[in-house]
Protein backbone atom coordinates (compact mmCIF):
# COMPACT_ATOMS: atom_id res chain seq x y z
CA UNK A 1 0.00 0.00 0.00
CA UNK A 2 1.45 3.36 -0.93
CA UNK A 3 1.90 5.07 2.42
CA UNK A 4 4.16 7.24 4.54
CA UNK A 5 6.52 4.89 6.32
CA UNK A 6 7.28 7.16 9.26
CA UNK A 7 5.92 4.77 11.87
CA UNK A 8 4.45 6.55 14.87
CA UNK A 9 5.28 5.29 18.32
CA UNK A 10 2.79 2.60 19.16
CA UNK A 11 0.83 3.44 22.29
CA UNK A 12 1.00 0.51 24.69
CA UNK A 13 -1.49 0.98 27.49
CA UNK A 14 0.15 -0.98 30.26
CA UNK A 15 -1.05 -1.22 33.83
CA UNK A 16 0.17 -3.54 36.56
CA UNK A 17 -3.05 -5.15 37.73
CA UNK A 18 -1.95 -8.01 39.97
CA UNK A 19 -5.43 -9.25 40.86
CA UNK A 20 -6.67 -9.58 37.32
CA UNK A 21 -3.71 -9.01 35.03
CA UNK A 22 -5.20 -10.58 31.91
CA UNK A 23 -7.87 -7.89 31.60
CA UNK A 24 -5.29 -5.35 30.49
CA UNK A 25 -3.45 -7.69 28.16
CA UNK A 26 -2.73 -5.87 24.87
CA UNK A 27 -3.83 -8.96 22.95
CA UNK A 28 -7.36 -7.53 22.83
CA UNK A 29 -8.30 -3.86 22.89
CA UNK A 30 -10.79 -1.42 21.47
CA UNK A 31 -9.75 1.37 19.14
CA UNK A 32 -11.66 4.33 17.74
CA UNK A 33 -10.54 5.36 14.27
CA UNK A 34 -11.55 8.54 12.47
CA UNK A 35 -10.82 8.53 8.74
CA UNK A 36 -11.08 11.88 6.99
CA UNK A 37 -11.39 11.98 3.20
CA UNK A 38 -10.66 15.47 1.87
CA UNK A 39 -12.30 16.18 -1.50
CA UNK A 40 -10.74 18.92 -3.61
CA UNK A 41 -13.07 20.06 -6.38
CA UNK A 42 -11.73 21.85 -9.45
CA UNK A 43 -14.17 23.25 -11.97
CA UNK A 44 -17.68 21.90 -12.47
CA UNK A 45 -18.56 18.38 -11.32
CA UNK A 46 -22.06 16.93 -11.58
CA UNK A 47 -21.63 13.81 -9.45
CA UNK A 48 -19.00 11.87 -7.49
CA UNK A 49 -19.26 8.14 -6.74
CA UNK A 50 -16.86 6.95 -4.02
CA UNK A 51 -16.47 3.30 -3.05
CA UNK A 52 -14.47 2.04 -0.06
CA UNK A 53 -13.82 -1.19 1.75
CA UNK A 54 -15.98 -1.53 4.85
CA UNK A 55 -14.37 -3.70 7.55
CA UNK A 56 -16.46 -6.50 8.99
CA UNK A 57 -16.29 -9.06 11.80
CA UNK A 58 -13.48 -11.61 11.44
CA UNK A 59 -13.02 -14.39 14.03
CA UNK A 60 -9.76 -14.07 16.03
CA UNK A 61 -8.95 -10.75 14.37
CA UNK A 62 -11.56 -8.02 14.78
CA UNK A 63 -15.10 -7.28 15.89
CA UNK A 64 -16.93 -4.21 14.59
CA UNK A 65 -18.71 -2.39 17.40
CA UNK A 66 -19.95 0.73 15.63
CA UNK A 67 -19.53 2.64 12.35
CA UNK A 68 -20.75 6.20 11.72
CA UNK A 69 -20.50 8.51 8.72
CA UNK A 70 -20.66 12.28 8.43
CA UNK A 71 -22.78 11.83 5.30
CA UNK A 72 -25.31 9.03 4.70
CA UNK A 73 -24.03 6.21 2.46
CA UNK A 74 -25.83 5.40 -0.76
CA UNK A 75 -25.27 1.66 -0.68
CA UNK A 76 -23.58 -1.07 1.39
CA UNK A 77 -22.96 -4.39 -0.35
CA UNK A 78 -20.85 -7.53 -0.35
CA UNK A 79 -18.85 -9.06 -3.17
CA UNK A 80 -17.12 -12.36 -2.44
CA UNK A 81 -15.52 -12.21 1.00
CA UNK A 82 -15.42 -8.41 1.13
CA UNK A 83 -17.81 -5.67 2.19
CA UNK A 84 -18.04 -2.25 0.54
CA UNK A 85 -19.70 1.11 1.09
CA UNK A 86 -20.68 3.62 -1.59
CA UNK A 87 -21.28 7.36 -1.31
CA UNK A 88 -22.82 9.60 -3.96
CA UNK A 89 -22.28 13.37 -3.90
CA UNK A 90 -24.43 15.33 -6.34
CA UNK A 91 -23.26 18.67 -7.77
CA UNK A 92 -20.55 19.48 -5.24
CA UNK A 93 -19.62 23.15 -5.68
CA UNK A 94 -16.91 23.42 -3.06
CA UNK A 95 -14.35 21.32 -1.24
CA UNK A 96 -15.69 19.06 1.50
CA UNK A 97 -14.68 16.36 3.99
CA UNK A 98 -16.21 12.90 4.41
CA UNK A 99 -15.58 11.43 7.86
CA UNK A 100 -15.94 7.76 8.78
CA UNK A 101 -15.79 6.78 12.45
CA UNK A 102 -15.10 3.18 13.44
CA UNK A 103 -15.09 1.55 16.87
CA UNK A 104 -13.37 -1.82 16.54
CA UNK A 105 -12.26 -4.48 18.98
CA UNK A 106 -8.88 -5.66 17.70
CA UNK A 107 -7.52 -9.10 18.56
CA UNK A 108 -3.81 -9.58 18.33
CA UNK A 109 -3.34 -12.53 16.03
CA UNK A 110 0.03 -13.79 14.86
CA UNK A 111 2.11 -16.95 14.94
CA UNK A 112 2.63 -16.67 18.70
CA UNK A 113 -1.14 -16.48 19.29
CA UNK A 114 -2.22 -19.05 16.69
CA UNK A 115 -1.93 -21.92 19.17
CA UNK A 116 -4.72 -20.40 21.28
CA UNK A 117 -7.28 -20.78 18.53
CA UNK A 118 -9.03 -23.85 17.18
CA UNK A 119 -8.77 -23.32 13.45
CA UNK A 120 -9.23 -25.50 10.41
CA UNK A 121 -6.36 -27.82 9.51
CA UNK A 122 -7.13 -27.78 5.80
CA UNK A 123 -7.99 -24.79 3.68
CA UNK A 124 -11.17 -25.29 1.63
CA UNK A 125 -9.80 -22.86 -0.98
CA UNK A 126 -6.10 -23.71 -0.91
CA UNK A 127 -5.84 -23.95 -4.71
CA UNK A 128 -7.06 -20.36 -5.07
CA UNK A 129 -4.11 -19.14 -3.02
CA UNK A 130 -1.55 -21.12 -4.99
CA UNK A 131 -2.41 -19.53 -8.33
CA UNK A 132 -0.16 -17.61 -10.66
CA UNK A 133 -1.81 -14.18 -10.93
CA UNK A 134 -1.20 -10.50 -11.63
CA UNK A 135 1.56 -9.13 -9.35
CA UNK A 136 2.09 -12.66 -7.96
CA UNK A 137 3.90 -14.49 -10.79
CA UNK A 138 4.87 -17.67 -9.01
CA UNK A 139 5.77 -19.43 -12.30
CA UNK A 140 8.30 -16.78 -13.31
CA UNK A 141 11.74 -18.28 -14.02
CA UNK A 142 13.61 -16.05 -11.53
CA UNK A 143 11.01 -16.67 -8.82
CA UNK A 144 11.30 -20.43 -9.32
CA UNK A 145 15.10 -20.24 -9.16
CA UNK A 146 14.99 -18.38 -5.86
CA UNK A 147 12.32 -20.70 -4.46
CA UNK A 148 14.55 -23.69 -5.26
CA UNK A 149 17.28 -22.21 -3.04
CA UNK A 150 14.94 -21.86 -0.05
CA UNK A 151 14.43 -24.95 2.06
CA UNK A 152 13.62 -25.99 5.59
CA UNK A 153 12.93 -28.96 7.82
CA UNK A 154 9.26 -28.02 8.14
CA UNK A 155 6.62 -25.92 6.45
CA UNK A 156 7.03 -23.24 9.12
CA UNK A 157 10.82 -23.18 8.70
CA UNK A 158 10.42 -22.69 4.95
CA UNK A 159 8.04 -19.77 5.55
CA UNK A 160 10.51 -18.19 7.97
CA UNK A 161 13.33 -18.52 5.45
CA UNK A 162 11.15 -16.86 2.80
CA UNK A 163 10.35 -14.08 5.28
CA UNK A 164 14.07 -13.57 5.96
CA UNK A 165 14.85 -13.56 2.25
CA UNK A 166 12.33 -10.78 1.59
CA UNK A 167 13.52 -8.67 4.53
CA UNK A 168 17.17 -9.08 3.45
CA UNK A 169 16.65 -8.42 -0.28
CA UNK A 170 14.28 -5.44 -0.33
CA UNK A 171 14.86 -1.87 0.78
CA UNK A 172 11.86 0.14 1.88
CA UNK A 173 10.96 3.02 -0.43
CA UNK A 174 7.80 5.02 0.29
CA UNK A 175 8.04 6.92 -3.00
CA UNK A 176 6.84 4.05 -5.20
CA UNK A 177 3.98 5.37 -7.35
CA UNK A 178 3.02 2.17 -9.16
CA UNK A 179 2.25 -1.44 -8.36
CA UNK A 180 5.54 -3.13 -9.16
CA UNK A 181 4.53 -6.67 -8.33
CA UNK A 182 6.91 -9.31 -7.04
CA UNK A 183 9.11 -9.64 -10.14
CA UNK A 184 9.81 -5.93 -10.63
CA UNK A 185 10.34 -5.48 -6.90
CA UNK A 186 12.91 -8.26 -6.95
CA UNK A 187 14.72 -6.70 -9.90
CA UNK A 188 14.73 -3.19 -8.45
CA UNK A 189 15.48 -4.31 -4.91
CA UNK A 190 13.02 -1.96 -3.29
CA UNK A 191 9.33 -1.30 -2.70
CA UNK A 192 6.80 -0.38 -0.07
CA UNK A 193 4.52 -2.68 1.94
CA UNK A 194 2.77 -3.81 -1.25
CA UNK A 195 5.96 -5.12 -2.82
CA UNK A 196 7.17 -6.75 0.39
CA UNK A 197 3.86 -8.61 0.65
CA UNK A 198 3.78 -9.49 -3.05
CA UNK A 199 7.24 -11.04 -3.01
CA UNK A 200 6.62 -12.92 0.24
CA UNK A 201 3.32 -14.38 -1.01
CA UNK A 202 4.72 -15.23 -4.46
CA UNK A 203 7.63 -17.18 -3.00
CA UNK A 204 5.32 -19.04 -0.60
CA UNK A 205 3.12 -20.05 -3.52
CA UNK A 206 6.17 -21.11 -5.50
CA UNK A 207 6.93 -23.48 -2.60
CA UNK A 208 3.34 -24.83 -2.79
CA UNK A 209 2.33 -23.09 0.44
CA UNK A 210 -1.04 -21.26 0.22
CA UNK A 211 -0.58 -17.54 0.85
CA UNK A 212 -2.42 -14.29 0.20
CA UNK A 213 -1.95 -10.53 0.40
CA UNK A 214 -4.09 -8.68 2.93
CA UNK A 215 -5.29 -5.10 2.47
CA UNK A 216 -6.27 -2.95 5.41
CA UNK A 217 -4.96 -0.18 7.62
CA UNK A 218 -3.03 0.20 10.86
CA UNK A 219 -4.65 1.90 13.84
CA UNK A 220 -2.37 4.86 14.32
CA UNK A 221 -2.15 8.59 13.62
CA UNK A 222 -1.06 8.90 10.01
CA UNK A 223 -1.59 10.79 6.79
CA UNK A 224 -2.05 7.42 5.15
CA UNK A 225 -2.47 4.38 7.38
CA UNK A 226 -3.36 2.06 4.49
CA UNK A 227 -1.22 -1.05 4.59
CA UNK A 228 -0.56 -4.44 3.03
CA UNK A 229 0.63 -7.52 4.89
CA UNK A 230 0.34 -11.27 4.27
CA UNK A 231 -1.32 -14.45 5.49
CA UNK A 232 -0.01 -18.00 5.11
CA UNK A 233 -2.05 -21.16 5.58
CA UNK A 234 -0.11 -23.32 8.03
CA UNK A 235 -1.10 -26.92 8.64
CA UNK A 236 -2.89 -27.28 11.96
CA UNK A 237 -3.08 -23.51 12.51
CA UNK A 238 -5.06 -22.09 9.60
CA UNK A 239 -4.41 -18.62 8.19
CA UNK A 240 -1.60 -16.90 10.10
CA UNK A 241 -0.54 -13.30 9.35
CA UNK A 242 3.02 -12.08 8.77
CA UNK A 243 4.29 -8.58 8.04
CA UNK A 244 7.72 -8.54 6.36
CA UNK A 245 7.51 -4.75 5.89
CA UNK A 246 7.24 -4.04 9.61
CA UNK A 247 9.70 -6.88 10.17
CA UNK A 248 12.27 -4.98 8.12
CA UNK A 249 11.89 -1.94 10.38
CA UNK A 250 11.70 -4.13 13.52
CA UNK A 251 8.17 -2.84 14.22
CA UNK A 252 7.12 -6.51 14.06
CA UNK A 253 8.79 -9.90 14.20
CA UNK A 254 8.21 -13.19 12.43
CA UNK A 255 6.43 -14.65 15.47
CA UNK A 256 4.80 -11.49 16.82
CA UNK A 257 2.91 -8.55 15.33
CA UNK A 258 1.54 -5.49 17.16
CA UNK A 259 -2.19 -5.42 17.76
CA UNK A 260 -3.10 -2.57 15.41
CA UNK A 261 -4.16 -4.25 12.14
CA UNK A 262 -7.62 -3.57 10.69
CA UNK A 263 -8.52 -6.08 7.98
CA UNK A 264 -10.33 -5.02 4.77
CA UNK A 265 -9.65 -7.67 2.13
CA UNK A 266 -7.53 -10.72 1.33
CA UNK A 267 -7.65 -10.30 -2.46
CA UNK A 268 -4.57 -8.76 -4.07
CA UNK A 269 -6.51 -7.61 -7.11
CA UNK A 270 -9.98 -6.80 -5.85
CA UNK A 271 -12.80 -7.00 -8.41
CA UNK A 272 -14.40 -3.82 -7.12
CA UNK A 273 -11.47 -1.62 -6.08
CA UNK A 274 -8.67 -3.35 -8.03
CA UNK A 275 -5.52 -2.67 -5.93
CA UNK A 276 -6.54 0.27 -3.73
CA UNK A 277 -8.68 0.81 -0.66
CA UNK A 278 -10.94 3.33 -2.39
CA UNK A 279 -12.17 4.25 -5.85
CA UNK A 280 -13.61 7.55 -7.05
CA UNK A 281 -15.52 8.28 -10.23
CA UNK A 282 -16.97 11.60 -11.24
CA UNK A 283 -19.06 13.02 -14.02
CA UNK A 284 -18.73 16.47 -15.58
CA UNK A 285 -20.70 18.43 -18.21
CA UNK A 286 -17.81 17.78 -20.61
CA UNK A 287 -14.42 16.09 -20.48
CA UNK A 288 -12.53 19.25 -19.49
CA UNK A 289 -15.06 20.76 -17.10
CA UNK A 290 -13.87 19.49 -13.72
CA UNK A 291 -11.55 17.31 -11.68
CA UNK A 292 -11.57 15.70 -8.20
CA UNK A 293 -8.63 14.93 -5.90
CA UNK A 294 -9.15 12.89 -2.71
CA UNK A 295 -6.64 12.59 0.13
CA UNK A 296 -7.04 10.89 3.50
CA UNK A 297 -5.98 11.27 7.12
CA UNK A 298 -6.26 8.65 9.88
CA UNK A 299 -6.59 9.35 13.59
CA UNK A 300 -6.68 6.41 16.02
CA UNK A 301 -7.53 6.76 19.70
CA UNK A 302 -8.21 4.32 22.53
CA UNK A 303 -10.87 6.00 24.76
CA UNK A 304 -12.71 2.77 25.60
CA UNK A 305 -9.46 1.03 26.41
CA UNK A 306 -8.49 3.88 28.73
CA UNK A 307 -11.82 3.57 30.57
CA UNK A 308 -11.39 -0.21 30.76
CA UNK A 309 -7.97 0.24 32.31
CA UNK A 310 -9.47 2.71 34.77
CA UNK A 311 -12.10 0.13 35.73
CA UNK A 312 -9.36 -2.49 36.18
CA UNK A 313 -7.39 -0.07 38.34
CA UNK A 314 -10.39 0.68 40.53
CA UNK A 315 -10.92 -3.07 40.92
CA UNK A 316 -7.30 -3.55 41.92
CA UNK A 317 -7.60 -0.77 44.48
CA UNK A 318 -10.72 -2.49 45.87
CA UNK A 319 -12.96 0.41 44.83
CA UNK A 320 -15.60 -2.01 43.60
CA UNK A 321 -18.50 0.46 43.37
CA UNK A 322 -16.45 2.84 41.22
CA UNK A 323 -15.21 -0.08 39.07
CA UNK A 324 -18.77 -1.26 38.52
CA UNK A 325 -19.93 2.20 37.40
CA UNK A 326 -17.15 2.32 34.79
CA UNK A 327 -17.72 -1.22 33.53
CA UNK A 328 -21.49 -0.63 33.29
CA UNK A 329 -20.80 2.45 31.14
CA UNK A 330 -18.63 0.35 28.86
CA UNK A 331 -21.26 -2.39 28.62
CA UNK A 332 -23.88 0.21 27.76
CA UNK A 333 -21.78 1.01 24.70
CA UNK A 334 -20.63 -2.52 23.87
CA UNK A 335 -22.82 -5.31 25.29
CA UNK A 336 -20.95 -8.05 23.41
CA UNK A 337 -17.52 -7.49 24.91
CA UNK A 338 -16.34 -10.66 26.63
CA UNK A 339 -13.63 -8.86 28.62
CA UNK A 340 -16.11 -6.36 30.06
CA UNK A 341 -18.41 -9.13 31.29
CA UNK A 342 -15.46 -11.05 32.76
CA UNK A 343 -14.29 -8.05 34.78
CA UNK A 344 -17.86 -7.30 35.92
CA UNK A 345 -18.18 -10.88 37.15
CA UNK A 346 -15.14 -10.34 39.38
CA UNK A 347 -16.46 -7.05 40.72
CA UNK A 348 -19.78 -8.69 41.62
CA UNK A 349 -17.99 -11.62 43.24
CA UNK A 350 -16.01 -9.21 45.42
CA UNK A 351 -19.34 -7.67 46.43
CA UNK A 352 -20.49 -11.23 47.31
CA UNK A 353 -23.19 -11.14 44.64
CA UNK A 354 -22.21 -14.58 43.39
CA UNK A 355 -25.44 -15.30 41.51
CA UNK A 356 -25.02 -12.26 39.26
CA UNK A 357 -21.27 -12.91 39.04
CA UNK A 358 -21.95 -16.37 37.62
CA UNK A 359 -24.36 -14.91 35.08
CA UNK A 360 -21.75 -12.39 33.94
CA UNK A 361 -19.01 -14.96 33.56
CA UNK A 362 -21.42 -17.11 31.53
CA UNK A 363 -21.95 -14.12 29.23
CA UNK A 364 -18.17 -13.74 28.99
CA UNK A 365 -17.78 -17.39 27.96
CA UNK A 366 -20.65 -17.24 25.46
CA UNK A 367 -19.14 -14.13 23.82
CA UNK A 368 -15.57 -15.46 23.77
CA UNK A 369 -14.83 -16.04 20.09
CA UNK A 370 -11.19 -17.07 20.36
CA UNK A 371 -8.83 -18.92 22.64
CA UNK A 372 -7.53 -15.85 24.43
CA UNK A 373 -11.01 -14.62 25.39
CA UNK A 374 -12.08 -18.12 26.48
CA UNK A 375 -9.07 -18.46 28.78
CA UNK A 376 -9.68 -14.93 30.04
CA UNK A 377 -13.22 -15.94 31.03
CA UNK A 378 -12.08 -19.24 32.57
CA UNK A 379 -9.52 -17.40 34.67
CA UNK A 380 -12.27 -15.08 35.90
CA UNK A 381 -14.29 -18.20 36.76
CA UNK A 382 -11.37 -19.64 38.73
CA UNK A 383 -11.19 -16.36 40.70
CA UNK A 384 -14.91 -16.54 41.51
CA UNK A 385 -14.65 -20.16 42.61
CA UNK A 386 -11.70 -19.25 44.85
CA UNK A 387 -13.65 -16.43 46.46
CA UNK A 388 -16.51 -18.88 47.11
CA UNK A 389 -14.13 -21.40 48.68
CA UNK A 390 -14.69 -24.01 45.94
CA UNK A 391 -11.23 -25.57 45.87
CA UNK A 392 -11.77 -28.38 43.35
CA UNK A 393 -13.41 -26.12 40.76
CA UNK A 394 -10.75 -23.46 41.30
CA UNK A 395 -7.94 -25.92 40.64
CA UNK A 396 -9.73 -27.36 37.62
CA UNK A 397 -10.12 -24.01 35.90
CA UNK A 398 -6.63 -22.86 36.90
CA UNK A 399 -5.10 -26.01 35.45
CA UNK A 400 -6.86 -25.29 32.16
CA UNK A 401 -5.61 -21.71 31.83
CA UNK A 402 -2.09 -22.60 32.95
CA UNK A 403 -1.88 -25.55 30.55
CA UNK A 404 -2.73 -23.23 27.66
CA UNK A 405 0.12 -20.89 28.58
CA UNK A 406 -2.42 -18.13 29.17
CA UNK A 407 -0.53 -16.76 32.18
CA UNK A 408 2.41 -17.64 34.41
CA UNK A 409 2.11 -19.43 37.72
CA UNK A 410 3.82 -16.42 39.31
CA UNK A 411 0.82 -14.25 38.37
CA UNK A 412 -1.50 -16.63 40.22
CA UNK A 413 0.75 -16.61 43.29
CA UNK A 414 0.40 -12.83 43.77
CA UNK A 415 -3.35 -12.81 43.08
CA UNK A 416 -5.05 -11.98 46.38
CA UNK A 417 -8.18 -13.84 45.33
CA UNK A 418 -6.33 -17.12 45.92
CA UNK A 419 -5.03 -16.25 49.39
CA UNK A 420 -7.26 -18.88 51.07
CA UNK A 421 -5.55 -21.55 48.96
CA UNK A 422 -2.00 -20.27 49.37
CA UNK A 423 -1.09 -22.97 51.90
CA UNK A 424 -3.06 -25.76 50.26
CA UNK A 425 -0.73 -28.58 49.12
CA UNK A 426 -2.66 -29.27 45.88
CA UNK A 427 -2.67 -25.59 44.96
CA UNK A 428 1.05 -25.25 45.69
CA UNK A 429 1.82 -28.43 43.71
CA UNK A 430 -0.15 -27.12 40.71
CA UNK A 431 1.76 -23.84 40.66
CA UNK A 432 5.10 -25.59 41.17
CA UNK A 433 4.47 -27.92 38.24
CA UNK A 434 3.62 -25.11 35.83
CA UNK A 435 6.38 -22.91 37.18
CA UNK A 436 8.87 -25.65 36.25
CA UNK A 437 7.30 -26.06 32.79
CA UNK A 438 7.60 -22.34 32.04
CA UNK A 439 11.29 -22.39 33.02
CA UNK A 440 11.93 -25.37 30.74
Amino acid sequence: MKQNYLLKAYLLLLFNCTAFAQNVDPNVHTVSIDIYFNYQIEGEVNRILSTFFLPKNLPNKQRIINIDYSRPPHHIFEEGDNQYIEFIFDKPRENFVLKMHLDIELHRYDLARATFNQLESKSPMADKYLRNELFLRRKNKRIKEIADTISGGSQLEIVQNIYDFVVNHLEYNDDVRENLGSIKALKKGYGDCTEYSDLFVTLCRAKEIPARVVAGCVAELSLNANHHWSEVFLEGMGWVPFDPTFGDSQAAAFEEMPNKYVYYSNNRTDKVLFSGNGRHKWWTPNRLAGHVEVSSFYDAKYPLEVKFLQASQQYQQQNYDEAKVLIDELLEFDKKNSRYHALKSLILAQQENFLEACKEVQYALALAKNGFLRQNAYYALSNICALRGQKDLTLSFLKQVLSMGFLDASEVEINKNFVLLSQDKDFKRLLENYSKESKN
